[in-house]
């Protein structure tokens, strides 16, 4: 008689919890929060935001970030440190920039962070002229544990650095 198999008689592996769109579920942290990034914007010389980059003038980067859902409030209050650097593709043949980084942490019962914390100033003399795709990685956690308890990345607005 040929002999059975015993891999197929041992049970398999308990399944990984399901994860739906916008809703953490992890053995480390089981309490659900959601991290947002929005309005990615370059500002030069006035309050509003621009599409262009006068490559004489200083600009800043900056953009706000917003925890929701039940467990936010447990995790901004560890205090947990908070790095955005930012970065700018081109869209021609000039090489793509690290334009530069901002580090803070999580305040205490603070679920939104604004430009104040999240702007950098950038030389826009490091910009040739042409078209660029800006873009932030957000990366939430110590930065010497990998992996980060939360990452995110916003892109998408197109400026032209012109003379």
């Amino acid at each position: 008689m040929p002999e059975k198999s015993s891999a197929a008689a041992e049970p398999s592996p308990p399944s990984a919890l399901p994860v739906r769109e916008g809703l953490m579920v992890s053995y480390v942290n089981p309490v659900p929060f959601r991290l947002s990034i929005l309005g990615l914007a370059v500002q030069q010389g006035q309050p509003a935001p621009t599409r262009a980059i006068d490559l004489g003038q200083p600009c800043s980067l900056g953009l706000e970030l917003a925890f929701s859902r039940p467990g936010a409030l447990a995790l901004v209050a560890l205090e947990i440190p908070i790095v955005v650097t930012y970065y700018a593709e081109s869209v021609g043949l000039a090489p793509c920039l690290t334009l530069g980084q901002v580090c803070f942490s999580m305040q205490a019962g603070e679920l939104s962070y604004g430009n104040s914390l999240t702007q950098i100033q950038v030389c826009a003399h490091r910009f040739e002229p042409g078209l660029y795709k800006l873009k932030a990685v957000v990366r939430v956690g110590k930065p010497e544990i990998q992996p980060s308890l939360i990452s995110g990345l916003i892109e998408g607005v197109v400026v032209e650095a012109y003379t």
